[in-house]
């Protein structure tokens, strides 16, 4: 039998969060709501991302390449929807530099723009701190937890970030496994 309610819920932390990509539209806005990206190798592989498994990767057996995304939370600015953005290493890199500069990456706002105006296109982002006296920004979700549970896998450790002098991710996550970084 329903329990039956007048208000939403006030935890709304294991509500589902949409994986959004930032399509072609130039000016394309977006506040953050983490602290700062997580991210890890992935593969395009049969149709969708997947995350790159070292210990028993099937793409990695099958010769796919694989490519670094970063991950975080924001409020799309057109609809205040609250979800999670993939970004590529070169778009992540803009926006690492604002968190270390400023000492987080909530509350950038992040203006992304496409490459010729293709879905595909390299992504371009520019950053700048965004006033918030005048709003509050929701709670940032757990970004691994939900990757996890999109791509259907466990999360093994827990994530941690180690950088070059220049700031650049070289890993997460810790599984003591290093990539190449292709181009993004």
């Amino acid at each position: 039998m329903p329990i039956w309610t007048d208000q939403p819920p006030q935890d709304t932390e294991d509500q589902a969060f949409a994986l959004l990509r930032i399509p072609p539209t130039p000016g394309y806005k977006v506040l953050i709501t983490s602290p700062g990206i997580l991210g890890t190798n992935t593969h395009y592989w049969k149709g969708r991302t997947t995350p790159c498994e070292p210990d028993n990767c099937e793409a990695c057996a099958e010769g796919a390449g694989y490519r670094w995304h970063g991950y975080f939370a924001g409020l799309r600015q057109s609809d205040r929807l609250h979800g999670l953005y993939e970004v590529p290493a070169a778009a992540a890199a803009a926006l690492h530099d604002f968190a270390r500069k400023v000492g987080t990456l909530r509350g950038c706002l992040a203006v992304f723009r496409r490459l010729g105006n293709r879905p595909n296109g390299r992504l371009l982002v520019t950053t700048q701190p965004y006033d918030l006296k005048a709003i509050e920004l929701p709670p940032p979700p757990d970004v691994a937890k939900i990757m996890a549970h999109i791509w259907q896998t466990a999360i093994k450790n827990p994530p941690t970030a180690r950088t070059t002098d220049r700031g650049r991710v070289l890993q997460i996550a810790g599984n003591g496994q290093h990539h190449k970084q292709t181009a993004s």
